[in-house]
């Protein structure tokens, strides 16, 4: 094999034959590594999801199967973030002789006419008396927030996942109806990237094994070829082929 370029030298085992499939660019621990490094993230998703679900049915309770009663302010609170300023007022209340005590985000309009022992009128569910608003106010800014939140979030997951399992599928097509082909470097160059990883761009011609031309530029991180020098055009190369679109350079 001295005269054909190896993008990745541990494949030179499988060409000699002393291996019966090629090696992956990425190994099968490299994914599995991934997906578990996604689980958290999963479960932060499937936790906006129950959050948002949870805030529309409380506010379905609270318009529709909701009771009033007057509640005495305990609290006030300023909280201030990036420029802006939130406020908040506490509350207790008691339904059937049991108390309770709740808070809520308000505007400012009404955090600044409301003073510590004041009484609000409120809306509670009927079902279950801790959960409660003031009364004429909605949280419906919340609601959305929770939305585009739980929307953004999980979409950027699914990509994620579904990006990683299609270059999983991809390699696994590989490795199991792979056919080796001879090719040769029409062009190729290397740079560094921000992390330091030698990166190497190729672009190839071959036959496919029904003897059709085919050429294509890929792209790898190939460390092993740091500080060595690169083929040049001409020289072979040796190609896993599946189809027109999915083959690799070893």
């Amino acid at each position: 094999m001295a005269d054909t370029f190896l993008m990745f030298p541990k494949n030179e085992r499988y060409l000699r034959g002393e291996m019966p499939n090629p090696q992956s660019h990425t190994s099968q621990a490299s994914y599995g590594c991934l997906m578990l490094f996604m689980v958290p993230f999963v479960g932060v998703g499937i936790f906006t999801i129950a959050l948002t679900l949870m805030a529309f049915a409380e506010n379905w309770d609270l318009e529709n199967n909701s009771q009033s009663t007057t509640a005495v302010v305990v609290g006030r609170d300023e909280d201030y973030d990036e420029g802006s300023t939130r406020y908040y007022l506490y509350y207790d209340y008691t339904v059937n002789d049991t108390g309770y005590s709740d808070n809520q985000q308000v505007s400012e309009e009404l955090y600044d006419r409301t003073e510590r022992g004041q009484t609000l009128d409120i809306v509670y569910v009927t079902d279950t008396p801790g959960v409660s608003r003031i009364a004429g106010t909605d949280d419906g800014g919340m609601r959305m927030f929770l939305v585009v939140f739980t929307l953004f979030w999980n979409l950027i997951v699914i990509l994620f996942v579904a990006s990683t399992w299609w270059s999983w599928e991809r390699q696994t097509r590989l490795r199991k109806e792979g056919k080796l082909v001879r090719g040769e470097i029409v062009y190729i160059e290397s740079k560094t990237d921000s992390d330091g990883d030698y990166m190497i761009e190729a672009e190839v011609r071959f036959r496919t094994p029904t003897l059709q031309p085919v050429q294509g530029k890929r792209s790898y991180t190939s460390n092993f070829h740091k500080g060595q020098p690169l083929p040049r055009p001409g020289e072979q190369v040796s190609i896993l082929y599946v189809d027109d679109k999915l083959w690799e350079i070893l």
